[in-house]
């Protein structure tokens, strides 16, 4: 139901592409895959690691990737630039540690309707930032992501039986 409403939105893009259009849907896919692949991998790796650790290492990875491009034109930044800087790496670190438990606890089919949202996070920027409206497909689609999100949040689960784990 949430994939069903993510093709909703994209539908005017890829009936009639123009200006980008379809990198924007080809990336949106190549997202999508790459994240279906990283929750499963994290699922694994929360047998034996915590949440904490997958977050360091995952730091130690980026901070030698972003290293990594220094040669090619960083700018010296301070001030308010700096603390805000500092105030997204904290923030992103912590929702790493949360999405990290989350996957730990749930089963990844159930968080998949919560990364769709991120479709309706960017329609409302579209709205607030661009003025640009959807039309009623791409209110379809919201209508269904939510939906779904809400579907996998209030269901009633059988109780896990005896020696099994989410």
């Amino acid at each position: 139901m949430g994939f069903l409403g993510v093709m909703f939105m994209l539908w005017e893009a890829l009936e009639q592409p123009g200006q980008g259009a379809l990198i924007g849907v080809a990336a949106g896919v190549a997202y999508a895959c790459a994240m279906a692949f990283v929750r499963v991998h994290t699922k694994a790796m929360t047998k034996t690691e915590t949440s904490c650790a997958i977050a360091f290492y995952f730091a130690i990875v980026a901070t030698a990737v972003g290293l990594a491009s220094w040669p090619f034109g960083w700018v010296p930044v301070g001030g308010t630039v700096l603390v805000a800087l500092i105030g997204a790496g904290l923030i992103g670190g912590i929702a790493h540690i949360v999405s990290n438990e989350a996957v730990a606890r749930a089963p990844v089919s159930a968080l998949a309707p919560f990364d769709f949202t991120g479709m309706v996070w960017a329609l409302g920027f579209d709205l607030m930032l661009f003025s640009i409206l959807p039309g009623y497909l791409g209110l379809l689609g919201v209508f269904s992501i939510t939906a779904a999100a809400m579907i996998v949040t209030f269901a009633k689960r059988p109780p896990l039986r005896a020696g099994t784990q989410s």
